[in-house]
């Protein structure tokens, strides 16, 4: 969609997002157990965006998938509304520090597949910049780190970061 637009966690500190982002928030941990994701490396073909590809969405036995889909859905798009607005998400953690200090360098592009009638969140986040680049992959980690151990959603995860490689030249 364009430069600029990151995705992110529940409110600074444990405050929320606009619409009651919180609300969504815990429901997609409870489901979490009912929640795939598929995370790659992606580069735009002119080398000069990097990043990852992310499938996030229901798993196909899940009878609400198409509710899970679309919490999942408008979780990304309340979390790029609060940053364009300039919104602070989980404060305390430097994972979410960096995406707003890093904010002007990501580009997220997400839609809701369709093929397959899946209904899945497919986003592409990348930059054209090394720390960017890192910023993005950190963030991918850490979703799914929280699919996977609901513990990780009180710590500070800004070590992700320094944990990631860039493929920029």
């Amino acid at each position: 969609q364009g430069q600029g637009q990151g995705q992110g966690g529940s409110g600074g500190g444990g405050g929320g997002g606009p619409g009651g982002n919180n609300g969504l928030i815990a429901k997609l941990i409870q489901n979490r157990d009912k929640i795939s994701r598929s995370v790659e490396d992606y580069s735009d073909g002119d080398d000069d965006q990097h990043g990852v590809r992310t499938v996030t969405g229901a798993k196909s036995w899940v009878d609400n998938k198409d509710e899970i889909n679309d919490w999942i859905y408008a979780h990304v798009q309340e979390m790029q509304q609060l940053l364009e607005d300039g919104g602070m998400i989980r404060g305390f953690d430097g994972l979410f520090q960096e995406i707003i200090e890093n904010y002007d360098l990501l580009n997220l592009d997400c839609s809701k597949q369709e093929e397959r009638s899946s209904g899945k969140v497919v986003c592409t986040h990348t930059s054209d910049d090394c720390q960017g680049e890192k910023v993005a992959r950190a963030h991918a980690e850490f979703v799914s780190l929280l699919l996977k151990d609901i513990d990780t959603k009180d710590e500070d995860n800004g070590y992700l970061i320094d944990e990631q490689t860039c493929s920029q030249s």
